[in-house]
């Protein structure tokens, strides 16, 4: 049995046992009041909860009815905002603009409709440019979709341009996306308010479908290769200096602010689209592109520009440091945490974006032609001539003793273009000016311009004009008629009697004019600094103008001389264009301080002739559209590439100092269309009668393309016009006034045409000299019969009617065609009355009253033997009678057969026995008054005749001929200056004084005409 002890000791652990258990409950008791206060708090807050969720329950519907509100209004302002840039034109007139529309939208396929898709032709750029669609990723969302845009020019302080970052696994996509955007451009852009260049390495073009495009947009094509795509950003960056140096300055932020002020002389907004950069770029490439980014937009040029794969390679990364910070204000970026969706960046938090395609190939198609109708459609906006109508013309105010300027156009946004010549209120001195521009450019109308406001500006009495054209065309034949600007006037014949409608201030006006005549025409302005400085000096050694006008008192006018396409004149290294250049020399040289001043023009002003010391003296430079090769004869070292900003005809840059860089003006010069200059030259006209201005001296006219009439010899119209017969005394006295002039020799002057030259007509004079006969040469009847019609009617107006014979022998065959060859029967209807006048043909015609050829000549050679033999008799005889002028029209041998040599005894050709009548006339019959004129079609006909003996030529001292072979003229003439002589064009050559004269010969005359000469005849009576 255990022991009392244990049993204590079991005892003892139950008492503790019971101790605890004691303890646990009291615990347990304390926990589960605990718990039912817990209990008692979960419910409490659970009774809260409750109510909070039934609070926020109602807060729930209210926020879902405000927030279906919010989305509504949201809703109904994309709507506004679409609906804002989809029908909102650039201006009132311009069809709607469809800026956020996808390409299926019915709207985007070109129709007359009202809605219907139609370019833009006039406004400002679009501010932004569809790039895709945004996507909304809550399924459930009712918001519309909306458009992913991108900023253009001037709405953002962000730079406008694009990137689209490299997708290997969609390409595809981003090319087109590529594609779409640069149609998206093209296509909502004013018509000529935008020009793009295209690079596309790695496609080769095919990036950028555009080849149905208007060049004025894509430009000559898309480039591929790494020189050609250096040029092209090395050219983009000489632009953007050029915009930021000329346009903008302190003036203007922007182009676009530049754009919206300047209005007419708007500088086009550039786009440069690059596909696969880095691709065919270099570091020089590189380098332009970094300028292009930083300053670009600026000057109003955009860069789009995808990056390709290349530039994943190690040797590439250079490439990667134009993405810098800022440089994209757009970027199209790959999936990220959108997965393969490409997302656009607009300085703010990413969004998804689906890009767009461009259209189906049919509508792609048709938005481009529509684009480049409306480019060829658009007309250029120009600034009317009126605007720059002096307010005073005439005026006093006005005077020329220090210069010349006026008003020709605008400068900048809203400066005048100011044209000066001479010395300027700042002391500045500007001597001659040279204008250069591609064939459009607007050239004609910068000269029309210059001349017509300083017209308008100065009276005749400051002024002088000498106008020169030497191209095809009528440029300045309103000058000398303002009726040839009217659209309803619809002569073209000039007539040099047109004054009262002739520009007061021209002195010269000539059309497409020949070297001869410019040469004379320098010649003659060379000839008054000769006289200006004899004027100076006499009046104390004076040194310009200015002096001596201040000093004497007297007017002096200034002169200009204008010369359209002045290369023409330096064409031939000949003994003209050495001439040309000494003249043009002292002219360039001395010509300013005497108030002479010179304009030259032309398309292509590298001339090679010419001496370069006379562009050296041509301080102003005005440069109109060209390439940069042409530029470089005319602007100076690194100012090339300033014509690119040269768009659009009219605009030009105008440099006073020799064309330095750094001295460019650019401006757009006045639109002076035929209508407005027939408005203003109406207008001097209108000046010149209120002033009662009567000419001092006729106009000297001289038109290159058509035949000279007769009437326009005003030698010959005043000697018509004198109510008496004149003696031959006072014949030279009143009006030849010839230094050889010798009464007894029983002269006789034969004008032939109008002289390449200022002054008289061309002429011949005969005399009762041996080998006084004359030899025409030439296989142009026309012409030919119209050198005989001047030769006929100036002998009738310059000898008495006993005085005088006629003899003719026309050859030439009848042709109602043919209207010359009725001019010698015309002529002898007309003058018979007066003189004895025979006409003979090669066969005889009673009714006609016309003999047989050979009869005649047999009657002329026996007058001839006649004085022969008085001659002979008494070897000092001096009075032979009537002079006889002998006129053989013979041409070719056909129509002469008694002319041809007949076969001699040894087998040799020898003189017929009528040829050698006519030796015999050549040879003795001038000194007995029997004068023979003599046509033959050329000189192996007259060489036929002659038995080939070349001696007869020395018996023509007169001598005239048209174009003929170089050994022709040089037995003709001396010289093979013959054989480029062009259709109405001639020489005329007197042996005995060595004169030889280029001239045109006058057109044949209708028998009204020459009645009209017969008429007045009938006055002396």
């Amino acid at each position: 049995m255990p022991g009392l002890g244990q049993i204590f000791n079991q005892i003892a652990n139950l008492e503790d046992k019971l101790e605890n258990l004691k303890k646990q409950r009291y615990k347990l008791i304390e926990q589960k009041e605990d718990i039912r206060n817990k209990i008692k708090g979960c419910d409490d807050e659970l009774a809260s909860l409750q109510d909070k969720f039934a609070s926020l329950q109602d807060e729930k519907k209210e926020f879902t009815k405000s927030l279906n509100s919010e989305v509504s209004e949201v809703e109904n302002k994309i709507r506004e905002l679409r609906e804002l840039l989809d029908n909102s034109p650039s201006n009132s007139e311009s069809p709607p603009r469809l800026l956020s529309l996808p390409w299926d939208d019915p709207r985007w396929f070109p129709d007359d409709s009202p809605n219907a898709y139609q370019p833009q032709t006039s406004g400002l750029a679009p501010g932004v440019i569809r790039l895709g669609e945004l996507r909304v990723e809550n399924k459930e969302s009712q918001l519309v979709q909306v458009p992913a845009l991108a900023p253009t020019f001037g709405i953002s302080e962000t730079n406008p341009h694009i990137l689209f970052e490299f997708d290997p696994e969609n390409r595809e996509k981003v090319i087109l996306g590529l594609q779409s955007t640069a149609l998206r451009i093209i296509s909502t852009f004013p018509a000529r308010k935008l020009q793009c260049i295209f690079i596309d390495p790695v496609n080769m073009g095919d990036t950028f479908p555009f080849k149905d495009l208007h060049r004025f947009i894509a430009g000559q094509k898309t480039y591929t290769r790494s020189d050609d795509i250096e040029d092209q950003l090395r050219q983009l960056t000489d632009h953007i200096e050029q915009v930021i140096q000329t346009y903008l300055g302190n003036d203007y932020q922007n182009l676009a602010e530049y754009n919206e002020a300047a209005q007419a002389i708007a500088e086009p907004y550039r786009y440069l689209f690059i596909a696969d950069y880095p691709a065919g770029f270099t570091q020089r490439s590189l380098d332009d592109l970094n300028s292009i980014l930083v300053k670009g937009h600026k000057a109003g040029v955009n860069v789009v520009l995808h990056v390709g794969n290349s530039l994943e390679n190690s040797e590439n990364k250079r490439f990667s440091s134009i993405f810098g910070i800022g440089k994209f204000g757009t970027a199209v970026l790959r999936g990220g945490n959108f997965g393969n969706h490409h997302q656009i960046s607009a300085a703010l938090s990413p969004y998804p974006i689906t890009l767009d395609e461009p259209p189906p190939a049919e509508q792609f198609n048709q938005i481009i032609k529509a684009v480049t109708e409306a480019t060829t459609s658009t007309q250029v906006d120009t600034i009317p001539f009126s605007n720059f109508y002096p307010e005073q013309p005439w005026s006093s105010k006005y005077d020329t003793r220090r210069g010349i300027n006026t008003s020709i156009g605008l400068k900048g946004a809203k400066d005048k273009l100011e044209f000066w010549l001479g010395e300027n209120e700042e002391g500045e001195l500007t001597s001659h000016g040279l204008l250069a521009g591609k064939t459009g450019s607007g050239k004609s109308f910068t000269l029309h311009a210059i001349i017509t406001s300083l017209a308008m500006k100065y009276s005749p009495e400051e002024l002088e004009l000498y106008l020169l054209d030497f191209k095809e065309g009528v440029e300045f034949q309103m000058y000398v008629n303002s009726e040839k600007g009217n659209n309803n006037f619809n002569s073209t014949e000039l007539k040099d009697d047109e004054e009262d409608n002739a520009l007061p201030h021209a002195k010269v006006v000539s059309i497409e004019s020949d070297r001869e005549f410019g040469l004379s025409v320098l010649e003659y302005i060379n000839q008054q600094i000769e006289e200006r400085s004899n004027q100076f000096k006499a009046a104390g050694n004076l040194n310009k103008l200015q002096e001596y006008r201040d000093q004497t008192g007297e007017k002096m006018p200034r002169i200009l001389v204008v010369i359209d396409e002045f290369q023409y004149m330096f064409q031939e290294n000949d003994q003209i264009t050495r001439r040309l250049n000494t003249v043009m020399d002292n002219i360039t040289r001395q010509g300013r301080a005497f108030g002479i001043h010179l304009v030259i023009a032309s398309q292509s002003p590298n001339v090679q002739n010419m001496s370069r010391e006379i562009y050296s003296q041509v301080d102003l430079r005005m440069v109109q559209q060209m390439d940069e090769s042409t530029a470089s004869a005319i602007l100076g070292d690194g100012n090339t590439s300033a014509v690119d900003l040269l768009d659009k005809p009219g605009k030009v840059i105008y440099n006073k100092e020799f064309g330095k860089k750094n001295h460019n003006e650019i401006g757009q010069v006045a639109n002076i269309s035929a209508q407005e200059r027939y408005k203003a030259l109406s207008y001097i006209k209108s000046i010149a009668e209120e002033n009662n201005y009567q000419r001092s001296e006729p106009l000297v006219v001289f038109n290159g393309s058509q035949p000279t009439n007769l009437n326009q010899n005003r030698q010959l119209k005043q000697l018509s016009e004198i109510p008496q017969w004149l003696s031959l005394k006072e014949l030279n006295k009143q009006v030849l006034k010839e230094k050889d002039w010798i009464v007894q020799e029983a002269p006789s002057v034969a004008w032939l045409g109008e002289a390449m030259r200022i002054g008289n007509h061309t002429k011949a004079i005969f005399r009762s000299r041996p080998r006084s006969n004359m030899l025409l040469v030439g296989s142009s009847e026309e012409i030919i019969f119209g050198i005989l019609s001047g030769i006929l009617v100036s002998l009738v107006h310059s000898r008495k009617p006993e005085t005088a014979q006629f003899k003719i022998i026309d050859l030439s065959i009848p042709d109602e065609d043919n209207y010359w060859t009725e001019m010698t029967t015309h002529f002898r209807d007309c003058f018979s009355p007066y003189f004895s006048i025979q006409i003979a043909k090669r066969f005889s015609d009673k009714e006609q009253q016309i003999l047989k050829s050979t009869m005649l000549l047999r009657e002329v050679y026996e007058e001839f033997d006649s004085r022969l033999n008085k001659r002979n008799e008494n070897p000092d005889e001096e009075d032979f009678g009537e002079t006889i002028f002998f006129i053989y029209a013979i041409g070719s041998l056909n129509q002469a057969q008694n002319l041809r040599p007949t076969m001699g005894r040894r087998n040799r050709e020898e003189l017929s026995e009528d040829a050698e009548k006519v030796s015999q006339l050549i040879s003795q019959g001038s000194e007995l008054g029997i004068h023979t004129i003599l046509w033959v079609e050329d000189l192996k006909t007259f060489l036929k005749m002659t038995a080939d003996d070349r001696s007869w030529l020395t018996h023509f001292d007169l001598r005239v001929g048209l174009t003929m072979s170089e050994s022709d003229s040089r037995l003709m003439f001396g010289e093979t200056y013959a054989q480029k002589l062009p259709r109405m064009r001639a020489y005329f050559y007197d042996d005995a004084s060595n004169y030889l004269e280029k001239f045109k010969p006058y057109a044949v005359p209708t028998k009204e005409e020459l009645s009209s000469y017969s008429e007045q005849f009938q006055k002396r009576y």
